[in-house]
């Protein structure tokens, strides 16, 4: 019995420290997001800014609406657009509010 727990406790703590070391932080996808832009890989650019937008960045979500507001690296999508910079609107961006506005 206290083997089984043993080996269990093992292999959990093995799959946490595994899965910390794999998961990045939503700054760390915005700036290899970032990164990718300026190398100009907008593809690669926009998989890892959505990644952060998706988690609550301001700055990535306002990012992403000017990807779909120009086609950058992603289909131009007005619609899609303004849901990105509402999300960073709502969370004080002012650029964001401004574009919005102009949008409308």
């Amino acid at each position: 019995m206290k083997t089984s727990l043993n080996r269990f406790l093992s292999l959990f703590f093995a799959v946490m420290i595994c899965s910390a070391l794999m998961a990045q932080s939503a700054e760390e996808c915005f700036y290899k997001g970032v990164e990718y832009s300026s190398n100009k890989n907008y593809t690669e650019a926009v998989k890892w800014i959505r990644k952060a937008a998706e988690q609550g960045i301001a700055d990535a979500q306002f990012a992403l609406g000017a990807c779909y507001q120009s086609g950058t690296g992603v289909t131009q999508n007005i619609a899609e657009a303004k849901k990105w910079y509402q999300k960073a609107a709502d969370q004080g961006n002012e650029d964001a509010k401004e574009i919005l506005k102009s949008l409308k």
